[in-house]
């Protein structure tokens, strides 16, 4: 396989968590192949992602939490005192249809291949 292809079915993998078999047959491969493409587009992504400093999630320094803490309490009051930040939690999904194998049904836009 080709690496767009790798990295579109990692992410494929990862956003849909689709079954092996719906794999196979998105992208035209055996199982054999399936397992070792994924398996070594997975590796890579972990790989890039380690490197990627934006990537990181980290802790804040004690002196940034406190920095961060003073702040939300001067925007939000007293009744946030110690928060350090807060988690979105926001899910956006993606238009997909009922059956995952329709969208092969139709062909890509134009100029996109």
């Amino acid at each position: 396989m080709d690496p767009v292809s790798i990295v579109a079915m990692v992410l494929h993998y990862i956003r849909k968590g689709v079954a092996q078999e719906q794999l196979q047959f998105v992208f035209g491969i055996t199982a054999a192949v399936l397992c070792r493409e994924l398996q070594r587009g997975l590796r890579v992504l972990m790989q890039v992602l380690r490197r990627w400093k934006r990537a990181r999630v980290l802790w804040p320094s004690p002196q940034q939490m406190r920095q961060y803490a003073d702040m939300i309490e001067r925007r939000h009051g007293t009744n946030l005192r110690n928060v350090i930040g807060f988690v979105d939690g926001l899910n956006l999904q993606m238009q997909n249809k009922a059956d995952p194998l329709e969208q092969n049904l139709y062909p890509p836009p134009p100029g996109r291949s």
